[in-house]
């Protein structure tokens, strides 16, 4: 969304054309394989690349976390037809600094006028970690006064039931929100400056389910 500060979207931009997709096999087996190669790396002084085969154990795990996410995603209501969840997982990044992140997604599209709405769940404990710091920002008055200056935008903090988040309408652009729970970010965006409709969408999500499984993911950590 143009015009949105850049302190709030450092987490989701770019995602899409670094995604590396993950193989067809089992998640949980090849996290398993990928963790013994790391332990003989380590037996053999190896360190880099015992870190490499940990960062793709990872990946793998979180891989098979994605069709958990699904069922938290809302429900299409009367009047609107919705896609098929997608999901993926990948690395952003690569070694000791690599990102981890698993995605899915599901976009709904009203029938009487083909008006699109996206709802997008993120797991990546590094890029929530970050945006947290981003959105705590927020709590300042002078940055909130900041966020509200432009007439054409309209900004509402998010803060309830644990989550922390920002949402954003504009005319021209539509209304996004960011959230983010333990390890877990979510982004809805509504092509159109109808933040009620937003709204109707960000309840409709299994939000307690969701933050429930971030904050128990987040506190393994």
């Amino acid at each position: 969304m143009k015009n949105i500060p850049g302190i709030v979207l450092i987490a989701v931009l770019g995602l899409g054309a670094l995604l590396i997709a993950a193989e067809d096999k089992d998640p949980k087996a090849e996290a398993l394989a990928l963790i013994d190669k790391a332990r003989a790396e380590v037996v053999a002084g190896d360190g880099q690349e015992a870190i490499d085969y940990l960062q793709k154990a990872i990946a793998a795990i979180q891989s098979s976390m994605e069709g958990g996410f699904v069922a938290f995603l809302p429900k299409p209501g009367e009047g609107w037809t919705a896609k098929e969840p997608t999901s993926s997982s990948g690395n952003w990044g690569a070694g000791a600094n690599a990102v981890q992140f698993t995605t899915v997604e599901r976009s709904y599209t009203r029938d009487k006028d083909e008006l699109r709405v996206n709802v997008q769940i993120t797991n990546a404990p590094q890029i929530v970690q970050a945006q947290g710091q981003a959105l705590a920002m927020l709590k300042n008055p002078q940055m909130r006064a900041m966020l509200t200056q432009d007439p054409n935008r309209k900004v509402e903090i998010l803060d309830e039931d644990g989550w922390m988040g920002i949402w954003t309408a504009e005319k021209d652009s539509g209304v996004e929100l960011v959230a983010i729970q333990g390890s877990v970010l979510v982004t809805l965006r509504v092509r159109a400056d109808d933040l009620p409709l937003a709204k109707q969408f960000w309840q409709g999500l299994d939000r307690k389910g969701l933050a429930d499984a971030a904050t128990r993911k987040s506190k393994k950590k």
